[in-house]
């Protein structure tokens, strides 16, 4: 081989090689400062701004949530210490209760968890008071969508029962089997003449 030719692959590089290449990296290393040369380092500083205020925004709506929060807590609590405590449902005539009172004799009926929340919410959407519980039927639950025959007969069982305790003079259970005597019935026999 000619002098000046050395063969590529076969070039060894000795120590002052690499160092001189650390040095030559260490000297074209961008610097740490961001500059306006450089459209990256501006880049990354807008994202980092618009990062910024995207936070500062969810923080001031977080803060007002919890300031609306707090404010309607505050109402609530100042509602309910003006208001008297409530009578329980079982210390008022059954026609007397609310729809509130309502809903609470649903809790204590003797039905599973399911059908206590669906006659609650039926009975709540259903706007039921007492003097509207005691006169239902069958087919005023079925139409409430009361679909289980054991959980309507249940509830009509306990309504039965609310009728019985209930000390509502023109109350009248139509379900008993009354012995009627004929001579108490005023019928005008004209009517039946042929």
């Amino acid at each position: 081989m000619a002098q000046g030719s050395e063969d590529p692959m076969s070039f060894q590089p000795g120590p002052d090689f690499w160092s001189a290449l650390y040095n030559a990296i260490k000297a074209n290393k961008p610097s740490e400062e961001p500059t306006e040369q450089n459209p990256l380092e501006n880049f990354d500083r807008f994202t980092s701004r618009r990062q910024r205020r995207k936070n500062r925004r969810e923080r001031s709506a977080n803060e007002r949530r919890t300031q609306k929060s707090q404010n309607n807590q505050r109402s609530q609590n100042a509602r309910l210490l003006d208001q008297p405590p409530r009578e329980p449902y079982w210390e008022k005539e059954p026609i007397e209760w609310t729809e509130k009172d309502v809903s609470d004799w649903t809790e204590d009926l003797n039905l599973p968890k399911g059908a206590k929340d669906f006659a609650r919410k039926a009975f709540q959407l259903h706007r039921i008071s007492g003097d509207i519980l005691v006169s239902l039927h069958e087919h005023h639950l079925h139409e409430m969508c009361f679909q289980v025959v054991g959980i309507r007969l249940t509830i009509l069982n306990a309504i039965k029962d609310l009728r019985k305790e209930s000390h509502d003079p023109d109350y009248v259970d139509w379900d008993e089997d009354y012995d009627i005597d004929e001579d108490d019935i005023d019928v005008d026999e004209e009517l039946f003449e042929d």
